[in-house]
């Protein structure tokens, strides 16, 4: 799920309170090139967010992988 916030979205998917997760992003789906989107993230709470600042990129596709 993403919502927009002005210039930034909120990234949120549900996680499992331990688990470590990272989120990523591509330009475009055809390609498999997927790059880190900030560290990892250790989950706290049955879901958890991350706030991209979205100010000047171009768009962008984003994924969730649990490490």
């Amino acid at each position: 799920v993403s919502i927009n916030i002005g210039s930034a979205v909120e990234i949120e998917w549900s996680s499992i309170s331990g688990e470590t997760y990272q989120v990523q992003y591509s330009t475009n789906l055809v390609s498999t090139n997927w790059f880190d989107l900030g560290g990892t993230i250790m989950a706290t709470n049955a879901a958890n967010n991350l706030l991209d600042s979205a100010n000047g990129v171009p768009s962008r596709f984003c994924r969730v992988i649990s490490d």
